[in-house]
């Protein structure tokens, strides 16, 4: 997939509300960034328009679900989120028109960026590395340590994979972790990005303070630190 590093911009109908909308793009390698914004009316002239940032801040529905949808998709979890989305929009959309235009402007910008990462992780890549870091982008927890686990000669580029991370991942596993602690294999990652950047005691020791965390996880994890460890990630 290209990776796009350059600013574009496009003229394109996002939200199906029969006119285009100027559309941004700044991504930068796996990590999607687009800009949206819609043509609004105005009572000035000789500028009877103007355009408006479609903006993922202040969620449009007053529900707890909706806002942490955003949030996830905020934190570069874009499918996630699109999926919380989506599932509440089945569930309350018809309610009492309990749907607002300005709802679906967000639900279709955190689609737009789901897209990319959902292709990207779907796709075959040359590098098991590349492979953890496009299932990674996309939250694919589980997936992404699968290939870790079946790609032991890549522990040392994973390492530093994560050493380098600048906040990409960590922002993804934290908005997981905040609205689902419970969950072994983002532990696991965050357990590992800790062990990349701090050292492997500081990794342990944050896993031994996460709630409900058993001692076969915290032996699992040991392991997982042990295999970055052992190809170099220290």
């Amino acid at each position: 997939m290209e990776q796009y590093n350059r600013t574009t911009t496009l003229w394109q109908e996002l939200t199906g509300k029969g006119l285009p909308e100027l559309i941004i793009n700044q991504t930068v390698g796996m990590d999607p960034q687009f800009k949206v914004y819609q043509v609004k009316p105005r009572s000035f002239l000789p500028d009877p328009v103007q355009l408006e940032p479609v903006s993922l801040a202040d969620p449009a529905l007053d529900s707890p679900v909706y806002s942490k949808a955003l949030l996830l998709a905020r934190n570069g979890l874009w499918s996630t989120g699109w999926e919380w989305l989506q599932s509440y929009k089945q569930r309350n959309g018809g309610k009492g028109g309990n749907w607002s235009a300005s709802a679906q402007a967000q639900v279709d910008l955190v689609h737009l960026h789901a897209q990319i990462t959902k292709t990207q992780a779907d796709q075959s890549w040359a590098s098991p590395n590349q492979q953890v870091l496009a299932n990674l982008m996309d939250g694919r927890w589980t997936r992404a340590l699968k290939v870790f686990e079946d790609s032991p000669e890549n522990g040392q580029e994973t390492a530093a994979l994560l050493k380098a991370d600048s906040g990409q991942i960590q922002n993804r596993l934290q908005a997981t972790l905040q609205a689902d602690p419970g969950q072994a294999d983002v532990k696991a990652w965050n357990a590992l990005l800790i062990a990349a950047q701090r050292g492997n005691a500081a990794a342990i020791a944050w896993v031994k303070k996460q709630p409900k965390t058993t001692t076969a996880e915290i032996a699992r994890i040991s392991r997982l630190i042990k295999r970055l460890e052992d190809n170099g990630g220290q």
